[in-house]
């Protein structure tokens, strides 16, 4: 629980971050400088989006990068007069990317690392090359769905692009604080407040009517403890023991098998009681399951991890920035039905986490550290 409610602070901090950006009008000037660099054409704007995505993922957190593309997405509306399918095809970009992208900055990553005392560089070996080859994959993938709903050129014909100047420089300099979450993740949400509680002192021009408690999303915060704790339960009348069985079958299979299937379990998992109970549980299982070959034990760690990361994506309920994504839908009345959301995310996910876990099958064998 302790864990859930520094993730949950941590979000209230960012979400604080995010509109003192935006109030300030340090957005603004950041969809100047994309309109300025894409033009009138669209592969230049999708593209730039997307890796603005993975930056905010990697360097600061999937979370950030959902709170903060979100904005700059609406802002692009505004200026560009997009429509409703354009718009929502963006935003399951950068939803679909900010998590695809974290498999080296994820929240869940400590609790496999700290619970089966995984060593950093052992770590790093498996899941940079993995978290490179799922990025280049996700972006062939939504590339390959979203092309036909994005138009083949931008109307920018009344667009005026002002200048793009940032006037606080001091504001980089706090930003940059936040990387520090990577390498202190249990400070995470002293860090994020501080940062937020700093920028909101620096900006004198700041109306100080802004409510934070009306801006934290209240009923994504109780769903998330009442799944935990459902899930927690769950585990201690029997789940655990059962999943266990499951894994000693599935690594009599194969360490390829055993990968593939232990993933997709874990992502079905995951979109049922959201992927921190479902990295729980199953690291116990795990290790409680008795695996002879130790290479697929930690093969099934590690793509139980993978499993929780990429297939919780398929339903809202799968982790708490697709929760905070599907919130801010509701939240500016762009409102997708759950059963659209379940089929396109099917069509992205699976095969993303497919490959990422057969070539985990294939990569993990061959490291000699």
């Amino acid at each position: 629980m302790l864990y859930i409610a520094n993730q949950i602070v941590t979000i209230c901090g960012l979400i604080l971050i995010v509109f003192i950006l935006n109030y300030a009008g340090y957005l603004e000037q950041i969809v100047r400088l994309i309109l300025k660099i894409s033009g009138k054409n669209t592969n230049y704007l999708t593209g730039i989006i997307i890796l603005i995505t993975i930056f905010f993922s990697l360097i600061v957190s999937n979370y950030f990068a959902v709170l903060i593309l979100f904005p700059l997405i609406l802002k692009l509306r505004k200026k560009l007069s997009l429509t409703r399918p354009i718009i929502l095809s963006y935003l399951l970009i950068i939803g679909f990317m900010a998590d695809t992208s974290s498999l080296v900055n994820n929240s869940l990553n400590r609790i496999t690392k700290e619970y089966f005392n995984l060593s950093n560089l052992r770590f790093l070996l498996v899941i940079i090359p993995l978290n490179i080859l799922v990025i280049l994959i996700s972006i062939a993938v939504v590339w390959f769905y979203f092309r036909r709903y994005l138009p083949k050129e931008l109307d920018t014909e009344n667009l005026t692009i002002s200048e793009f100047n940032f006037t606080d420089q001091r504001i980089f300099y706090l930003l940059s604080v936040l990387i520090f979450n990577n390498f202190f993740p249990q400070f995470s949400s002293l860090i994020t407040v501080t940062v937020g509680l700093i920028l909101l002192k620096i900006t004198p021009k700041l109306k100080r009517k802004f409510s934070l408690v009306k801006h934290i999303p209240w009923g994504i915060i109780g769903l998330i403890f009442s799944l935990y704790g459902i899930g927690i339960s769950f585990g201690k009348i029997g789940l655990i023991e059962l999943m266990a069985g499951i894994f000693v079958n599935l690594s009599q299979w194969g360490i390829t098998f055993a990968s593939i299937s232990t993933g997709i379990l874990a992502g079905f998992e995951s979109i049922l009681l959201t992927n921190f109970v479902a990295i729980t549980n199953n690291n116990l299982a795990i290790n409680q399951a008795e695996i002879t070959d130790s290479t697929i034990k930690e093969t099934m760690i590690y793509a139980n991890l993978i499993g929780c990361i990429i297939g919780a994506k398929i339903t809202p309920l799968g982790s708490l920035s697709t929760l905070l994504w599907y919130g801010n839908l509701k939240k500016w009345q762009l409102g997708l039905h759950w059963l659209r959301y379940l089929m396109i995310n099917l069509a992205l996910t699976l095969p993303v986490l497919f490959i990422s876990l057969l070539c985990l099958a294939i990569w993990l064998p061959w490291l000699i550290v």
